[in-house]
């Protein structure tokens, strides 16, 4: 008899594990048989451990969501050799005390916050990885599978160094082109620019969170301007929260407008947001607009 106990919001992860330790119980009881009640309730499940299997094998039963089972902890004193059970929840966070009263091992699948996440991905690409490449992932991954998967498509097609256009050709991601953009707009790389948002746009992806991050963004490189005198890469990728490894492209960019503009670029985003939700069919001239003037210095009202 085993139980074990699976939770956690990293749900591709969380299926990756169930099915192993299915798969072991398999290869231990080949004749094993599987019990996945529908919207279980306690008395059910009791009924059904008191009976046992229907062929009098090993029986392995799965319970979903066993957190809305009030007094699952019940449970325990029905335990039995003939049973194996697979305790189940998507939710972050379980009673601490069911690892006690089931003898249950855990299998935590909480994905990890963006800042650890951050940390697994340096480890795991090293030097494989550009700064926003990780600082993008650390921020969009859903599973920590998505890193194993995303590592087999670099061996595949024989990828040494991945940047954000690899993995936007990689993945498809409609938010990886959005860094991209955003690059670009910054950069003063107007015509790929406007062409890429033409692209984003034709894709179906939203400009509310094109724009959600460019003003991140300009956030970002009017702080760092402010903040510039005197102050070492470490001290500036501390004052942003970005990787310090990144700190020359944002001066890079920083550098490429005065002050003046990115605070008039940020005063004048919620107005291109509201035009480009009002009237639809002007998305791509506005965007355009304010694209070509952010690159001029010579913002004009919306």
């Amino acid at each position: 008899m085993a139980v074990k106990i699976f939770f956690g919001n990293d749900i591709k992860q969380l299926r990756k594990i169930l099915e192993r330790e299915e798969e072991k119980l398999v290869q231990q009881s080949p004749e094993l048989e599987l019990y996945v009640p529908d919207n279980p309730s306690l008395p059910v499940l009791m009924d059904k451990l008191s009976s046992g299997s229907l062929f009098a094998g090993k029986e392995l039963v799965k319970i979903y969501d066993f957190d809305k089972i009030a007094g699952i902890e019940k449970l325990a004193a029905y335990l039995n050799d003939a049973h194996d059970i697979f305790l189940i929840s998507y939710k972050d966070k379980i009673p601490a005390k069911l690892s006690k009263i089931f003898q249950a091992e855990i299998f935590d699948c909480k994905l990890p916050e963006s800042y650890q996440l951050e940390k697994i991905l340096q480890k795991e690409f090293s030097a494989q990885a550009t700064p926003e490449v990780i600082r993008y992932l650390s921020q969009s991954l859903s599973s920590l599978v998505d890193i194993d998967e995303l590592k087999e498509e670099m061996q595949k097609k024989n990828i040494q160094q991945l940047d954000m256009q690899k993995l936007y050709g990689l993945v498809g991601d409609l938010q990886a082109q959005v860094f991209l953009i955003v690059d670009d707009i910054l950069e003063k790389k107007t015509k790929t620019a406007i062409m890429q948002v033409n692209q984003y746009l034709d894709a179906g992806g939203k400009l509310p969170g094109l724009l959600i991050n460019l003003g991140s963004q300009l956030n970002k490189l009017s702080g760092l301007k402010e903040a510039l005198p005197g102050k070492s890469d470490q001290d500036l990728a501390a004052i942003l929260g970005i990787n310090p490894k990144i700190v020359w492209k944002y001066k890079k960019m920083a550098g490429n407008h005065k002050q003046q503009v990115l605070s008039e670029a940020q005063r004048l985003l919620p107005q291109l947001e509201l035009k480009t939700r009002m009237h639809q069919n002007m998305q791509r001239y506005f965007m355009e607009k304010f694209i070509l003037e952010l690159a001029s210095g010579e913002l004009i009202s919306l």
